[in-house]
This record gives structure tokens, sequence and C-alpha cells, in this order.
């Protein structure tokens, strides 16, 4: 005698993967976008560390703040120089927070698109520079943490710890969740070991 799987038999083992399938695959997709996420700034970050030091051996000095860099008007030089892309602002002209906010974005004068795609843009004070860095243009999701990050870097090389702002008479340090634009991201990120999913 032939035995055989009868339709309600199939219908239950495929209702049985199916439920399986809906369980495991969106956290698959989610580990792998957060890893190629977080690849994408860290390799922007080292290549940004790269810049600066190459800048200050260029100059025979130790320091950014010791450069012509730091100060307003040469941002243009400094990222011709250190990232050769092409100007051309591929940047969104706003983007949300991870908490659902949505900030206007101005790349300023001073902006490049790279190789990969990546956007950047530069203004220093001199004092400091501040880097704002779309890992992957205007593609989505044009978030900042995820693909929108903004970095400062200090006059002695070090990535500023913490933007703040100033709402109602008190200063109030910006969590990279509330911030659609990346602040303290990179630098939650770095104490993190670069994992995306602790912030």
């Amino acid at each position: 005698m032939k035995k055989a799987f009868t339709t309600a038999e199939l219908l239950i083992a495929m209702t049985i993967i199916g439920v399986i399938a809906v369980l495991v695959v969106p956290p698959l997709i989610r580990d792998y976008t957060a890893k190629v996420q977080t690849s994408a700034i860290k390799n922007f970050y080292t290549d940004l560390v790269s810049a600066i030091e190459k800048a200050c051996s260029d100059n025979n000095v130790s320091e950014l703040s010791e450069t012509k860099y730091i100060i307003s008007g040469n941002e243009a030089e400094f990222l011709d120089k250190y990232f050769r892309g092409q100007e051309k602002n591929t940047f969104n002209s706003s983007y949300k927070s991870l908490s659902g906010d949505e900030d206007d974005f101005d790349a300023g004068d001073n902006y490049i698109t790279i190789k990969n795609g990546s956007s950047i843009s530069m203004s220093c004070d001199g004092s400091s520079c501040t880097f704002y860095i779309d890992t992957n243009g205007t593609n989505s999701p044009n978030t900042g943490g995820l693909d929108m990050f903004k970095i400062i870097i200090n006059g002695d090389n070090t990535v500023a710890s913490k933007s703040a702002k100033y709402t109602s008479g008190v200063i109030k340090n910006i969590p990279c969740n509330e911030s659609a634009l990346g602040e303290n991201c990179v630098y939650e990120l770095i104490n993190n070991d670069w994992d995306m999913n602790k912030y």
C-alpha cells in the first residue's frame, strides 16, 4: 500500500515553515543591514582618521589645530586633497532620527561625493571641524545613526564626546537615537565596540 501526505498534512507543514520564516528572517535581515551600515561608517571613520594624520604629516605637525585646515575656508582643499571625490552634493534635504523626528539638512559649501557613493560635508571654526557623512548618498534609510552621521573632530585630533542643544534654558546632551543628523552616534559606536544595537 502506497502512503502519501494528505493535503491537510502538507498545509500544516507549510504553515509551520511559514511561521518559522516569519520569526527568523526579519531579525537576520536587520542584523545584516546593521552590519553593512556599521561597516560603512567604521570604514569612513578609519579613512577620516587617516586623512587627518596625512594632513598633519604633510604639514610636519601632530595636531589638526596646527594645520591650515582647521581654519574656515580651507575645507574644500582638505576634502579634495585627502578624499579625492567629485564636488557633488548627494545629501538628502532632510533626515529622520531613530525615534522618528525629522530635520532639514543643508550640506553647506564644502562637500564631496567619493567613489563608494558616500557624501561628506566639512566645516571648521578654528578649534574643531565638523563632518557630516551620508554613507550611501540619497539611498534610504536616510536616518541619523544608520546612514547619516555627524562627527566633530577637535583640534587635538580627538572625536568630540558629546553634542548638546540649548532648549528652554537647559543644555541637554543629544542621544544618538534622537538625532536626525547622527549627532553623537559615532562617539557612541566607538565606545560600544561599533555595535549599532546598543543605541
